[in-house]
């Protein structure tokens, strides 16, 4: 072989060798780059759903949401669970139970089937106007005051002032109905969706 070749090729064999630890360089910044991004990133997870009915606008992060999503989403609970007749029980509830959190799943089905029951036996229809709310965002937890109405057929047969408090838990950015109660003048609650009592 020549000496020229033997030049060439050692020359190809270096030239090559640098290409490869300039690579070799580059990913090892760049892997470095990428675990110093993750270290300084913010992990808070935000996630925008929708509601199922939007009023105002809101924001979900992974265990809190916004004062105006918990409003809207406790009044959707609230209207399922009192805008009621014999014929929608059923069905408004199993929406109720399609956001409730699997801890309070049971004992909240039990709850709300003991109130279909009981509409059921006297015939009635109820629903519920709101007068007022009050969103504790620090606990997730909205209450809503307003005139209970019971109806027999077409007649108002009761107008009732009530106060009902929802609280929800909020997992990986996900909302779970946790709890639904009323409330009796002094802000304690008469009858909650965690009582073993039927009425």
């Amino acid at each position: 072989m020549k000496p020229s070749d033997i030049s060439t090729e050692l020359e190809m064999r270096v030239a090559f060798k640098k290409g490869w630890q300039a690579m070799l360089g580059a990913s090892v910044l760049l892997n470095l780059l990428l675990a110093i991004g993750l270290v300084m990133a913010d992990r808070t997870h935000r996630e925008i759903l929708v509601p199922p009915e939007i009023h105002k606008t809101f924001w979900i992060e992974d265990r809190k949401a916004s004062a105006s999503y918990i409003e809207m989403m406790g009044l959707f609970i609230l209207r399922n669970a009192m805008d009621v007749t014999t014929a929608s029980a059923e069905y408004q509830m199993r929406q109720i139970l399609r956001y409730t959190a699997p801890n309070a799943y049971g004992v909240l089905e039990k709850y709300l089937m003991a109130q279909n029951k009981r509409m059921a036996r006297d015939n009635i229809a109820t629903s519920f106007a709101v007068t007022g709310v009050a969103v504790d965002e620090a606990k997730q937890s909205a209450r809503y005051t307003g005139i209970l109405r019971t109806m027999l057929s077409d007649k108002t047969v009761a107008e009732v002032p009530k106060t009902y408090e929802v609280v929800f838990a909020l997992k990986n950015g996900r909302i779970h109905l946790t709890e639904l109660r009323e409330l009796n003048e002094n802000g304690q609650p008469i009858s909650t969706s965690t009582d073993d009592r039927t009425q």
